[in-house]
């Protein structure tokens, strides 16, 4: 796994402390399950130099889920050039101007443009850093959802092209963070752009039987339909990028359905 630039390792540390400093200091609550997993494997694949990559995929509540999620990240993935998640940012929102994309994309943010399908540039480049071992975080919804439908959206096609096409699938990691639409709800009024102090905020990490539950069916779902070894129809592919898309949604809904049943308990004043 590649450290990032200098530039790139200064931006992440003027980034990464500002959302360390309002996760500690400015939030009611932060409650974080699982982030060992995460940056054990970080660890393993930085030691294994271009080996297996590392895909998170998170539910998507507010424009502040990115980057202030990443707060809960040790001082040093911050500080001392670890090596740092890639993402995708859509065009029309982050690279409206020339010091915007240069900000972003030396944030390693991926240029992505809306309703250009799946074949485009962002998802090429994330297939080969992949390859290539590094760190990529997605929001496979491709859009915010906040409540009154706080379900999964529909999953965007894009995740799917990119587990078949990987040279070996991915450590997959879902996640399911809660209170960031109360951070920044999308019906806020004046000041919109600054988050608001005092909520209450989760991030858990999907366990190794949830990323095994997905990595297995998605394996058995490529040997099955032979993507490797044959070339299939349009209509085929199709079908097997949208079943790998489901999976993922069947994974991420497990992990959210755990996190939902686990907040209820303690409206009702029962442990967790």
């Amino acid at each position: 796994m590649t450290k990032p630039p200098l530039l790139s390792t200064l931006i992440f540390s003027t980034i990464g402390l500002s959302s360390k400093v309002f996760l500690n200091f400015l939030c009611k609550d932060v409650k974080v399950v699982g982030l060992q997993r995460l940056l054990q494997r970080l660890d393993d694949v930085e030691e294994d130099g271009r080996g297996r990559g590392v895909l998170t995929v998170s539910n998507h509540i507010s424009v502040c889920d990115e980057p202030i999620t990443w707060g809960i990240l040790p001082i040093s993935y911050v500080l001392l050039r670890k090596p740092m998640r890639w993402t995708l940012g859509a065009s029309d929102v982050l690279f409206t101007r020339p010091l915007f994309s240069s900000f972003f994309s030396k944030g390693q943010v991926l240029e992505t443009v809306r309703g250009a399908g799946i074949r485009q540039e962002a998802v090429d480049r994330s297939i080969r850093l992949l390859d290539e071992g590094q760190w990529i975080h997605i929001f496979p919804e491709g859009k915010i959802t906040q409540p009154p439908h706080s379900n999964l959206s529909r999953l965007k096609w894009g995740i799917g092209r990119m587990l078949m096409e990987t040279r070996q699938i991915p450590t997959i990691i879902p996640m399911w963070i809660t209170g960031f639409d109360q951070v920044l709800d999308e019906t806020r009024g004046w000041p919109k752009p600054i988050p608001r102090p005092g909520k209450r905020v989760s991030i858990t990490f999907g366990t190794q039987e949830d990323s095994a539950f997905i990595e297995d069916k998605i394996a058995v779902l490529l040997r099955e339909r032979r993507w490797k070894e044959e070339k299939l129809s349009q209509a085929d592919e199709d079908k097997l990028r949208s079943d790998i898309t489901a999976i993922i949604k069947e994974g991420l809904e497990r992990v959210g359905a755990r996190v939902s049943g686990e907040v209820q308990k303690v409206k009702e004043g029962k442990e967790v």
